[in-house]
């Protein structure tokens, strides 16, 4: 059985992503030229692309980590989330004000936060996402842990209850 649940971040701004590709390209070309200093550009490139961040989730040992993954080096700590009381569902509203000339005006989107909340009332942040993949994200958390969701993503509240208790 695989007790660790991995979440996997989109790429916040993906003009770095294609800076990253771009240098890979340049340093190619380089090389292909004799100018052995290409190679610090596909080195520096390949870190760009495969630069990931996301969050760990071990359901047995009931601990997070929020890590980010260099190549093939993960960095980041584990903590203890071993008092968490409930799933908490939160509808968000994310507004962007877009100021070019191609694309004037303001861009709005709904999005649910997945929070964990602990015995001492403590918030600890897992993810923001749509609400098709968080609930089925908060429904596979929520089996494991044996603890139960609480949904306000819809501004009504609901229980959704998991626990066998």
């Amino acid at each position: 059985m695989n007790n660790i649940i991995d979440i996997k971040k989109k790429y916040e701004l993906l003009n770095i992503l294609i800076l990253g590709f771009l240098m890979i390209l340049v340093g190619m070309i380089f090389i292909f030229h004799k100018t052995y200093f290409g190679s610090i550009f596909i080195l520096v490139g390949l870190l760009i692309v495969t630069f990931k961040k996301g969050v760990m989730i071990d359901t047995k040992l009931k601990k997070i980590k929020y890590y980010k993954k260099f190549a093939f080096k993960i960095i980041g700590n584990w903590s203890d989330i071993s008092d968490v009381q409930y799933i908490a569902l939160v509808k968000v509203n994310l507004t962007q004000q877009m100021n070019t000339l191609t694309v004037p005006g303001t861009f709005s989107d709904v999005q649910i936060k997945l929070n964990f909340i602990m015995k001492n009332k403590n918030v600890v942040q897992v993810i923001t996402d749509k609400k098709s993949k968080i609930m089925l994200l908060a429904e596979k958390i929520s089996e494991d842990l044996k603890i139960d969701i609480y949904d306000n993503s819809e501004g009504k509240k609901l229980w959704i209850k998991y626990n066998e208790n």
